[in-house]
């Protein structure tokens, strides 16, 4: 049994349009860069599909018509709000002065997106960090990742801190 999946969503700050195959996404809209992100192996070969991002876009116009018309037919309900459980992990077995990848991990939460921040030894380093697109689950809460990468030295401490509009106060992790 295989899945597909086509995602298109959107909110007043957001939109998302993402294509998945088996849990393994395919591509996924970037509307700041206008153009598709491809997600296949580096040795597969590269696939043009015309006017896709083009599609992801209409799409995009089609799901705020939609998103309207649902908020005035059932008159402003209040969104369900799920809150992220978060993690710190390394990618791959860490050695001190060796190059490697912190992972945050926010799982479970609903509506997309979160915002991460990430810090070393107190210092904010967000900004060599990168942030994934946000990834469905089938109970239609989402994930998401940021990978900060870094180079461990002795005594370092890392922390990253998840914001979300379901939580009162930020949730930090260490590692």
């Amino acid at each position: 049994k295989h899945i597909d999946i086509q995602l298109a969503g959107c909110s007043d700050s957001d939109k998302e349009f993402v294509m998945e195959h088996d849990d393994e996404e395919i591509f996924h809209s970037d509307f700041k860069k206008q153009g598709l992100v491809m997600k296949f192996p580096e040795f597969a070969d590269p696939i043009e599909w015309p006017g896709l991002y083009e599609l992801s876009v209409s799409e995009q116009d089609i799901c705020k018509h939609n998103l309207d018309v649902a908020v005035k037919a059932y008159k402003s309900p209040p969104e369900p709000l799920d809150v992220p459980q978060n993690s710190i992990y390394p990618r791959d077995n860490v050695q001190l002065g060796s190059g490697s990848t912190l992972i945050c991990h926010s799982m479970r939460f609903f509506p997309p997106p979160v915002r991460v921040r990430w810090t070393r030894n107190g210092e904010d380093v967000t900004d060599k960090s990168t942030l994934s697109q946000f990834y469905p689950n089938e109970d239609n809460t989402y994930n998401q990742f940021s990978h900060l990468p870094f180079t461990p030295q002795e005594g370092d401490v890392y922390t990253c801190t998840v914001d979300h509009k379901s939580m009162q106060t930020s949730d930090t992790k260490t590692w």
